[in-house]
C-alpha cells in the first residue's frame, strides 16, 4: 500500500467562478481583530491601563500615566543604541581587529549621548539610572556566587 492511497482526501470546496471570497478555513476567524503593529498594540495597552507599571527600578515603580510623553522613546530611538552597538562591534572587532572592549565603550558613550541629546535626560538622571541598573545586576551576580 502506498502513502498516497492511504492519505485521506480533504473535502472538496467548489470554487466560485464569480470571484466571491472563500469561506474562512478556521471557525471563528471572521472575529479576528484587524492587523496592528507591536507599537500600536503597546500604545493601546498603555492608554487602556494608565495605572499599570511602565518602569520599575526596584525602588519606585513608574506608571504609564506618570511617564511624560516627551520622555517616551519611539521604536527608532529605542533601537538606535542597539543597532549602534552591533555596528561598533562589527567595525571594531571584525574590520579593525580590536578586542570588543573599545567598541563596547563607544556604544556606551553613544547610548548616553542619545539619552542626553535626543531624549532630554540630564547627566544626573543618566548616572542614577546607570548606578541603579548596576546595583540590581550586581545583586543577581552575588546570588549566583553564593
Amino acid at each position: 500500500m502506498s502513502l498516497s492511497s492511504a492519505a485521506p482526501t480533504p473535502p472538496s470546496v467548489p470554487l466560485d467562478p464569480a470571484g466571491a471570497p472563500h469561506r474562512p478555513q478556521l471557525p471563528g476567524s471572521e472575529r479576528t481583530p484587524p492587523a496592528r503593529t507591536l507599537v500600536e498594540l503597546f500604545d493601546a495597552t498603555a492608554r487602556e491601563h494608565p495605572a499599570a507599571t511602565a518602569l520599575d527600578d526596584g525602588v519606585e515603580p513608574l506608571t504609564y500615566a506618570e511617564l511624560p510623553e516627551e520622555r517616551r522613546p519611539t521604536v527608532g530611538q529605542a533601537l538606535l543604541p542597539v543597532l549602534a552597538t552591533v555596528l561598533f562591534l562589527a567595525v571594531g572587532s571584525a574590520w579593525l581587529g580590536m578586542d570588543p572592549h573599545m567598541p563596547l565603550l563607544w556604544a556606551i558613550t553613544f547610548t548616553g549621548l542619545v539619552g542626553y541629546y535626543v531624549l532630554g535626560y540630564s547627566w544626573a538622571e543618566l548616572y542614577d539610572g546607570i548606578a541603579d541598573s548596576l546595583l540590581m545586576g550586581l545583586q543577581a551576580i552575588l546570588i549566583l556566587f553564593s
